[in-house]
């Protein structure tokens, strides 16, 4: 696990792991126990290692990563299989014969289609040609309709407007905590989760959700709607008539991103 771990914090190009180990480090005690220290506080790292971080592939393909761009060489329950594998198309993966918790993974061999668009995706499932697919709230009812089982993910997903910047070096003004505070009460999350996501959703102003570690009861309640409170913080920390925020969005969160970037303009934010 060490090479792994030291591995993606100095593999070039830079790996998307490494704002999540660049605070750790790991010295091996046996060779079964390696001890991880942070510089930091890293109240997360067991969620991380669940969830990419700790994802182990073969200590020998680390020693020749580029091989691993077309030959997987992980510890997972499955492997690619090439000759059922189309790059951008369709993905094959068959059971790893040794795999220490085969019970966990039932199937001998599974498939992923790669669909452009959640449109083509919903009618593959709708049709039979898919037999598991991530649904979107906008869709949900309209399968429920059309006689699909919808389930609820095991874990709660969060979708909104990370605010990363928190010391201004991008933009000034988010290093004034009044500012980030002015942002939250101009956005109507009740309004949008309705819009957006139906009775799939829960409004909230934290970045987990019910259900979740750390979500307390009246996180709902954090940041009402104030559009003028918004305004007086922006004027109380220099901003009265607003300034230009930046933002980065992805083709799944471009409306979410729309409906918040209209409030934020009502309150003087472009």
């Amino acid at each position: 696990m060490k090479a792994n771990l030291d591995y993606a914090k100095t593999a070039s190009p830079a790996s998307t792991l490494v704002a999540y180990l660049k605070d750790l480090t790991t010295t091996v005690v046996s060779p079964t126990t390696l001890r991880i220290s942070a510089t930091l506080p890293v109240t997360d790292l067991p969620y991380d290692f669940a969830t990419g971080a700790g994802f182990i592939v073969n200590p020998k393909a680390l020693a020749h990563p580029t091989t691993l761009n077309n030959t997987p060489d992980g510890s997972g329950p499955y492997t690619l299989n090439g000759s059922g594998t189309t790059t951008g198309q369709q993905y094959t993966f068959t059971r790893r014969s040794g795999y220490w918790n085969k019970a966990a993974f039932p199937y001998d061999s599974l498939a992923v289609r790669v669909y452009n668009s959640q449109q083509a995706l919903d009618s593959a499932v709708r049709s039979g040609q898919v037999q598991v697919a991530q649904g979107t709230p906008q869709t949900n009812n309209a399968d429920r309709s059309a006689g699909l089982k919808v389930v609820p993910g095991p874990q709660v997903t969060t979708v909104g407007i990370w605010l990363n910047d928190r010391a201004g070096a991008t933009v000034k003004a988010l290093a004034d905590p009044r500012v980030r505070q002015a942002l939250n009460y101009a956005i109507d999350r009740k309004t949008i989760t309705t819009a957006a996501f139906g009775a799939d959703g829960t409004a909230t102003s934290l970045i987990v959700g019910p259900g979740s570690d750390g979500y307390p009861a009246n996180a709902a309640a954090s940041y009402p709607y104030d559009p003028a409170k918004a305004k007086s913080l922006l004027a109380a920390a220099g901003y009265p008539h607003g300034f230009t925020l930046p933002m980065l969005s992805t083709q799944s969160g471009d409306l979410l991103a729309q409906a918040v970037a209209g409030y934020l303009r009502a309150v003087g934010v472009s």
